[in-house]
C-alpha cells in the first residue's frame, strides 16, 4: 500500500508541474502566472493556483522559478473564466512550496522537452482512496472538459446531470504534445496523507525524498520510451481511527524502476518495481493480523506448552530489505520480506499481495521462533507426549510432529490471511493442520496417524 500512496503521489506533483511545460511552447509567456495557470486548467480537470514565478529564459540552461503552486478540485472560478489573479486563494488537494526548473531551450524547437534539472520543494498531498480502489486526485487527473459556460440539463430526478463519456475519459499519454527527457528530478520533503475508507484507516507519508532519474517519455512510442528510475526514502506511518491507535511505523529508503502509462491503453496507469529497506528505527504494534497470530500460537498454552516470550510486535532489531511490484490495485510481494522482532522473525512470503482501495488481502506469513525457543518447545511437547502416547513412543513422536513445524534447528510456524485486513480472517497451516486443533484432540485421526508413525519408527530403530 505504502508504495502505491508513493508512487500516485509523485506522479501527480510531476504532471502538474509539467502540464504547463508540455502544453506551453511559447518561452517568452511563460513569466505569466495567470497564462501557465490557464495552461494547466486547459489541461487537467482542476483549478490552479501561482503565487509567484519568475524567468530567465536566456540563460543556459534557461531557468523558471515557481512559488505557492496549488491543485484542487475544478470549480466555478474556472468555468466562468475568472482570472487567476481576480480569484480567492485557496488550499488546494495538491500544494508545493517551490519549484526550480532548468530546461534546455533549442529541443523545444522540435517539440521535445530536455530538463536539466527540476526541484520540487514540501510538497503536500491529501486524498481519500474510495471502496471501489480508485481516489478523491483522480478527477484532477482527467483532461480538462471541452465544454464551458454551459449549465447541464437536469435528469428526472432533479438533481444532476448524467455523466457524458467525456467526463470517465482518462488522461492519456497522447494528451502529452511533446516527448519528455530528464536526467535528474528531486521531490524533497514529501508529505502524502491518505485515508482508506473501506478500512477506516490512514497512511502518512512524511519527510519524503524522491529522485527520478533516466526520465524518457514518448506519447508516440510508449513501448520503447514510457520509463524513469527512482530512489526514495520517508517515513511512513498506518492509523486506525476505529481503534485511535498507530499500527506501525516505519522507516523506508529504496529503488526502483517506474512506468507512468499502460502501454496498451495509453492510460495513465503507473507500475512500480522497487525494492526497499525498512530501517532499524521502525516498528510495528497493534497490526490487526499479527494480534490474530499471536492468538492462536498462545492457544499452544491450554496444552502444556509455555509460549513466553513470543513477541510478534516491537521495534525492528536490524534493518531488513525486500522486493516487490505496485500499481493503482495491488501491492504484491517478489521476495520474502524477513521482520526481526528481539530473536524471532515474521516473515512476509513472496507472493502475497494487498488491495488497499478494496481493504482485500491475501498474506502468507511465517513465524520463525529462536534457537531458544525451539528447545523449550520440544521439551513440553515431549512431556505431552509422555502423557498421550506413551513414554516410549514419545520421543519419535516428537520427532514426527516437530519436523512438520521446524525447519534446521528453529520452530516454523504458517499462517494465512485473507479478507478485510482491518479484520483479518487468520488460519495456522501445517502439514497436520491447525496445530492447536491437533494437541486438543489426542483422539483425533492426526493423532492417531502420528502415533502409528511414531510406533512404526520406534520398532525400526528396535530392530521389530
Amino acid at each position: 500500500m505504502k508504495r502505491v500512496v508513493i508512487t500516485l503521489g509523485i506522479l501527480i506533483v510531476l504532471l502538474a508541474v509539467g502540464a504547463w511545460l508540455t502544453v506551453s511552447l511559447s518561452v517568452g509567456r511563460f513569466a505569466d502566472s495567470d497564462y501557465l495557470v490557464r495552461q494547466i486548467e486547459s489541461t487537467f480537470n482542476c483549478r490552479a493556483q501561482i503565487g509567484d514565478v519568475k524567468l530567465n529564459a536566456y540563460s543556459a540552461p534557461a531557468r523558471m522559478e515557481i512559488v505557492g503552486l496549488a491543485f484542487g478540485p475544478r470549480d466555478e472560478t474556472v468555468e466562468k473564466g475568472i482570472l487567476p489573479s481576480q480569484r480567492q486563494p485557496f488550499a488546494g488537494s495538491i500544494s508545493i512550496d517551490y519549484v526550480m526548473l532548468e530546461l534546455d531551450r533549442m529541443p523545444l524547437f522540435q517539440r521535445k522537452l530536455v530538463v536539466t534539472n527540476l526541484q520540487v520543494e514540501r510538497p503536500t498531498a491529501e486524498l481519500r482512496i474510495f471502496d471501489d480502489g480508485t481516489n478523491s486526485l483522480d478527477d484532477l487527473l482527467k483532461p480538462a472538459p471541452k465544454r464551458s459556460n454551459k449549465t447541464a440539463a437536469p435528469t428526472d430526478e432533479g438533481t444532476k446531470a448524467p455523466k457524458s463519456s467525456e467526463d470517465d475519459r482518462q488522461f492519456l499519454a497522447t494528451d502529452i504534445p511533446i516527448s519528455a527527457i530528464a536526467e535528474r528530478m528531486a521531490i524533497e520533503d514529501l508529505t502524502v496523507q491518505a485515508t482508506v475508507e473501506k478500512s477506516n484507516t490512514t497512511v502518512q507519508l512524511h519527510r519524503g525524498v524522491v529522485v527520478f532519474r533516466d526520465i524518457d517519455l514518448d506519447p508516440n512510442s510508449l513501448t520503447e520510451h514510457n520509463s524513469a528510475k527512482m530512489e526514495f526514502s520517508a517515513w511512513l506511518g498506518i492509523d486506525s481511527f476505529e481503534h485511535n491507535l498507530r499500527y506501525l511505523d516505519l522507516s523506508l529508503e529504496g529503488n526502483g524502476d517506474i512506468q507512468p502509462f499502460n502501454v496498451d491503453s495509453a492510460q495513465l496507469d503507473p507500475s512500480l518495481s522497487a525494492s526497499v529497506t525498512v530501517k532499524r528505527d521502525s516498528w510495528i504494534d497493534a497490526l490487526p493480523l499479527l494480534d490474530e497470530m499471536e492468538d492462536l500460537i498462545k492457544q499452544l498454552e491450554n496444552y502444556g506448552v509455555d509460549m513466553e516470550g513470543v513477541r510478534l510486535r516491537g521495534d525492528f532489531s536490524e534493518d531488513t530489505t525486500a522486493s516487490f511490484n505496485a500499481n493503482r490495485q495491488e501491492l504484491r510481494m517478489t521476495t520474502d520480506f524477513m521482520v526481526p522482532i528481539d530473536e524471532n522473525f515474521v516473515v512476509l512470503e513472496q507472493g502475497s499481495w494487498v488491495n488497499a482501495g478494496k481493504n482485500d488481502h491475501q498474506f502468507f506469513v511465517t513465524f520463525l521462533g529462536s534457537e531458544k525457543l525451539t528447545r523449550k518447545i520440544e521439551t513440553e511437547v515431549t512431556k505431552f507426549l509422555e502423557k498421550n502416547v506413551g513414554e516410549l513412543a514419545a520421543i519419535p513422536a516428537r520427532e514426527a510432529l516437530m519436523s512438520t513445524v521446524k525447519k534446521r534447528d528453529f520452530l516454523v510456524l504458517r499462517f494465512k490471511s485473507t479478507g478485510d485486513v482491518g479484520d483479518p480472517d487468520v488460519t495456522a497451516i501445517t502439514p497436520f493442520g491447525d496445530i492447536a486443533d491437533l494437541l486438543k484432540n489426542p483422539k483425533s485421526d492426526t493423532m492417531k496417524s502420528l502415533e502409528d508413525t511414531a510406533k512404526s519408527l520406534l520398532d525400526s530403530l528396535l530392530g521389530n
